[in-house]
């Protein structure tokens, strides 16, 4: 239930974001719920979430001649096979693979490796300096940028570790951010990505891992409870911020 005042400002999807994530975070593997008939904006909610009409009704207990509609949601159980994924630094060999798939991702509207410019060879330097703390831009942070490859070969997503967090980076941004090739996703590798990254993060010191994503990023939501992101909070600008033992 959310209070008049605050409908529109999105309180219930952070409402029911949360309730998904506590969820899936406890192995659930699915959720219920009834949902007046005729009430669309609820049932919208439900269905940004993924929920689904089971087909179920029932007239609601509080009033015989109101119909209520099942809705469920399958959750990850886990049971979805591994995937292989090796994450590894750049090298001099990989510019034209590296080009392509950032072309791949700008064309589906994500921002991928904005710092790169110039020869490959100075770009691969200054990922190095990055590393290493060294002539670092104002606010910024010392990072491991890192590829994530399959068992061929080719390159289907990053993983960039911020070694340390700013006020800026513990609102959005976290310690850790990943991206996945268009065509891999959905494919179980974000999950991997993350998983594959937390251990290096434990060895830079990092003990619980900061992560973030918008409420509605339901597909990142579901990464990061199944790596054992705990929910922190939602900000007022819709933001979820976790924390994650690595």
């Amino acid at each position: 239930m959310v209070h008049p005042s605050a409908r529109g400002t999105g309180v219930a999807d952070a409402l029911v974001g949360a309730v998904v994530d506590w969820a899936r975070g406890g192995a659930h593997r699915q959720l219920h719920l009834w949902v007046v008939e005729d009430n669309d904006l609820a049932r919208a909610l439900y269905t940004r979430f993924g929920f689904a009409e089971t087909g179920r009704c029932k007239p609601a207990l509080d009033n015989p001649d109101v119909t209520e509609i099942e809705m469920s949601l399958p959750l990850d159980s886990g049971t979805r096979s591994r995937v292989d994924v090796r994450l590894r630094l750049l090298g001099p060999g990989d510019e034209q693979q590296f080009l392509s798939v950032r072309r791949r991702l700008h064309a589906d509207g994500f921002t991928f490796a904005k710092d790169y410019s110039g020869a490959w060879a100075a770009y691969l330097d200054r990922l190095d300096r990055a590393r290493r703390g060294i002539d670092l831009e104002p606010d910024a942070v010392p990072s491991t940028f890192l590829m994530a490859e399959d068992t061929t070969g080719q390159i289907i997503g990053s993983s960039d570790i911020r070694h340390m967090l700013t006020d800026k980076l513990m609102h959005w941004g976290g310690h850790i951010g990943y991206v996945v090739v268009p065509d891999r996703r959905r494919q179980g590798v974000a999950t991997q990505i993350l998983r594959e990254t937390l251990p290096l993060a434990k060895d830079l010191g990092i003990v619980h891992a900061r992560m973030t994503c918008r409420t509605d990023n339901l597909a990142s939501r579901r990464v990061i409870t199944a790596c054992g992101g705990e929910l922190d909070t939602i900000t007022s600008d819709g933001i979820c911020q976790y924390w994650l033992p690595t």
